[in-house]
Order: structure tokens, then C-alpha cells, then sequence
């Protein structure tokens, strides 16, 4: 429930939909397996449309994070203001768990 909660908040609206969809088509075991979560999470973010705004902050990132500016583009393009505000501060801070971390970091 927190995660699809953090979708609601920090995805853009279709995206979170895709993601909250894909996490209610598990099942209790599965939704207790990170990996699953990830997974839906990844999946909802890559059909994104592509947001231009992203691109400073990906070419930060793909020095910072390791990177390629790319799949750093398909990862943030699905978030919304809010979460793009707070990924850029990870990524400020050299993604101390990988980009996709900070992503995943989203409370």
C-alpha cells in the first residue's frame, strides 16, 4: 500500500496507474518480493513519453551515477514534478545507491 501510494505521489498519473495495476496483479507472496515491485515500478516508467525537461539533470547524472543519459531519460520522464525534484537531489549527491535508487527511494 506505502508503494502505491509513493506511485500516486511522485509518478505522473498514467504512469501510476500502470505501476499501482501492475502491483495489484500480485499476489501476498509475490508483493512481499522487492524484485517483483521493482519490476512493475521499471515497467511503468519505461512507457513514459519522453520528457525533455530530464535532460539536464540525466547529464549530470550519467557522470555521477554511471549512467547512460539515455536510460537515465526513460527513468525520470514517468515522474512527476515532485519526483523529479527529489531524484535531481539525489542525483546532486552522486546517487549514493544508483540512479534507479534514487528512484526507488521515493517515500
Amino acid at each position: 500500500a506505502k508503494k502505491c501510494a509513493t506511485f500516486k505521489t511522485y509518478f505522473d498519473p498514467k504512469v501510476a496507474a500502470v505501476a499501482v495495476s501492475c502491483m495489484s496483479g500480485l499476489s501476498a507472496a509475490q508483493v512481499c518480493d522487492a524484485s517483483l515491485i521493482t519490476a512493475c515500478s521499471k515497467a511503468a516508467l519505461a512507457q513514459a513519453c519522453t520528457d525533455p525537461s530530464v535532460t539536464q539533470v540525466c547529464q549530470i547524472a550519467a557522470t555521477s551515477c554511471k549512467v547512460a543519459a539515455s536510460d537515465c531519460t526513460v527513468l525520470l520522464s514517468g515522474l512527476n514534478d515532485d519526483g523529479q525534484e527529489k531524484v535531481a537531489q539525489c542525483v546532486a549527491k552522486g546517487c549514493p545507491g544508483g540512479l534507479f535508487g534514487c528512484v526507488d527511494a521515493l517515500r
